[in-house]
Order: C-alpha cells, then sequence, then structure tokens
C-alpha cells in the first residue's frame, strides 16, 4: 500500500525587493516598540490570495492549471499602505500592511476562487482583505500608540505582477516558503 504524501499550500502574491525593503524596515521601527511579536522575515512576505492548507500532493497539477488561467488578469496596479491588526489593534495577534482593495484584484480573487471551487477547495467564508502579514503575537499586543508614531504612514504603489503557489513548511524557528509554480502575464 503506497503512502499518500500531503504538503500545505496557499496561493499568494510574492513581493519585489522594493516593497519588501520598504515593509521590512516598518516591521525593524514597530519592533523597537512592541513586544512579544514574532516578525516575518523580510523573504516571507507576500499577499494571500487563497490558503489550501494540507493537501495531498497529487493534486498540485491541477492547482498550477487553475493559476495559469488566472493570469490573463495581470498586470494590476494598486497600493500598499497602513498599518493595522486583526482582530483588533487594541489586541492584534496579526500585524499587518494593507494593500488596496482595488477592483482588479477582487476580481483576481474571485477567479481564484471559482477555478479552486471547480477543482474541490471550498469557497472562503470572510470576505477578502487583502493584506501582508508582518508580525504575530500569541497573546495579542496593543499596536494603536506606535502606529500613531509611524505617522504619516506613506502609500507605496505596487503592481502586482505574479502569482504563485507556496509550499508552507512549518518549523520551530517560523514558516518556510517555497514557490513550487508561478505565473506572469
Amino acid at each position: 500500500m503506497n503512502e499518500r504524501q500531503f504538503i500545505r499550500l496557499f496561493i499568494g502574491i510574492p513581493l519585489q525587493e522594493t516593497e519588501r525593503k520598504v515593509i521590512a524596515e516598518t516591521s525593524r521601527m514597530l519592533g523597537r516598540e512592541i513586544q512579544d511579536v514574532r516578525w516575518v522575515p523580510r523573504e516571507n512576505l507576500h499577499v494571500t490570495l487563497k490558503f489550501l492548507g494540507r493537501c495531498d500532493i497529487s493534486i498540485v497539477p491541477e492547482i498550477c492549471n487553475a493559476i495559469e488561467g488566472a493570469k490573463r488578469l495581470l498586470p494590476i496596479f494598486t497600493e500598499i499602505g497602513g498599518i493595522g491588526g486583526f482582530p483588533s489593534l487594541a489586541s492584534a495577534k496579526v500585524i499587518w500592511v494593507g494593500v488596496e482593495r482595488d477592483v482588479r484584484l477582487l476580481e483576481l480573487f474571485s477567479e481564484m476562487e471559482g477555478r479552486l471551487k471547480a477543482i474541490g477547495f471550498e469557497k472562503e467564508k470572510r470576505s477578502f482583505s487583502p493584506h501582508i502579514t508582518i508580525g504575530r503575537s500569541k497573546k495579542g499586543v496593543n499596536i494603536l500608540q506606535s502606529i500613531e508614531n509611524l505617522l504619516p504612514r506613506r502609500s507605496l504603489q505596487f503592481k502586482i505582477e505574479e502569482i504563485a503557489l507556496f509550499e508552507s513548511v512549518l518549523k520551530r524557528s517560523g514558516a518556510e516558503y517555497t514557490i513550487l509554480h508561478s505565473v506572469r502575464p
């Protein structure tokens, strides 16, 4: 009997070095003021389109085909800016930099949802809130004062020109991401 192999996957938008540099600097400044946060390494910064979770490795080619079909929507021009937290600024377990909810970005999300539903993935129950996770706290931290200290928060132009299938391997030191497949216009 063959043992099935599973991998942890998500579909996301990789950032260019320019965006990663600016966001890493924001994280560094916040890190001076906020304790008990695990900051996301610069190389792991991305926008998640859809978290797929633990998947049988045999479905990877179908996921790649779904991504291929959505590349016609690229490139997308939007902006990155503002800092927030989930579930709230007063008790943030996830600290993020926002991505403008551009009509074309929402269209890309919807297209991916449809293509993935066709191969057996459930549609997301929550509305799409595009963001770049920059830090995580197990207990939740108050970031209100810290983000006020960073004002003005400038926006950064963001050209989305790649969609990727990432493998996520959880390690003691944090998640390690590898791009398994990506598409460009």
